[in-house]
């Protein structure tokens, strides 16, 4: 559904008046820019995916918050047919992108702090990680993937589903909030601080170090600030889980980079992915 269709649905069943101001540069699941009649500025997001959960990130910030979090706040969250779709206040600042340095980690640290036993009770994370790697998903970590690109990638989905078998036993369960796309781009920074983070329509129940694994992930190219996130990381979860964090990772990147991006992001992520995989499979 067009995004200006959806917007007038939205408009007539809440009794409001937003309009559409412009598209946001980057996302999967793309976010518009809505203002309205005071200037009052708004991000539209709306998916028909299982994993798009507005409801769910509505209350999760909402706790957040409370605690200090810079996590955005729902102005409006609902469904129209099969889309879900929610309408939160927009946060200041730019993502962090490249600007990975020394001085953001205690920053991410505290943050995840913050997410401690602050999720549901129910948590089947550790069950779906590992289900991710060694039969994947239904809307993503889809191994046939990597099955079917190169030999290579062949072989490195038969040695992550090695790591995943033996390991994960050791992952914890616990239950934290996590955002589950804890990267560069969904966190927002303002005046070298971090001003927001953003994207939690995926947000579930479990161990909140998956987060820093995530970051770590994508923060590999700063190898100063890799060794300092790997040694974080260890010291908040296990051995076992980090590899299979790390593991799912690699199929969910490579999948999507193979499936839906342009061979650009392969031939970015492959070199990075080769070096993750090294440094897992010594755990």
């Amino acid at each position: 559904m067009e995004a200006e269709k959806l917007l007038a649905n939205v408009n007539r069943h809440h009794g409001t008046a937003l309009a559409l101001a412009g598209r946001y540069g980057s996302g999967e699941q793309g976010a518009f820019k809505i203002v309205d009649r005071a200037g009052a500025r708004y991000v539209l997001k709306f998916a028909d995916t299982k994993e798009f959960q507005p409801a769910n990130a509505a209350t999760v910030t909402a706790r957040l918050r409370g605690l200090g979090y810079p996590a955005p706040a729902y102005l409006l969250v609902g469904n129209h047919e099969a889309i879900k779709y929610s309408v939160q206040h927009e946060m200041r600042g730019e993502p962090i992108g490249l600007r990975i340095n020394q001085s953001v980690l205690p920053q991410l640290l505290h943050l995840n702090d913050l997410q401690r036993g602050q999720g549901d009770s129910k948590n089947g994370e550790p069950d779906r990680l590992i289900r991710s790697v060694m039969e994947g998903l239904e809307e993503f970590c889809i191994i046939e993937t990597l099955r079917t690109c190169s030999a290579e990638t062949a072989a490195m989905l038969d040695a992550l589903q090695k790591i995943a078998a033996a390991r994960g036993a050791e992952c914890p369960k616990r239950n934290d909030i996590v955002h589950f796309d804890f990267h560069n781009g969904n966190i927002l920074m303002h005046e070298n601080r971090i001003s927001g983070v953003i994207d939690w329509e995926g947000c579930e129940s479990g161990d909140c170090a998956f987060d820093l694994a995530t970051f770590l992930f994508y923060a590999y190219p700063f190898p100063d600030f890799r060794e300092q996130l790997w040694r974080e990381l260890l010291n908040r979860t296990t051995r076992g889980a980090a590899a299979v964090y790390l593991a799912h990772m690699i199929v969910r990147q490579l999948d999507f980079s193979m499936r839906v991006l342009e061979r650009g992001a392969i031939d970015y992520f492959l070199p990075i992915v080769r070096t993750v995989f090294r440094d897992i499979s010594a755990l």
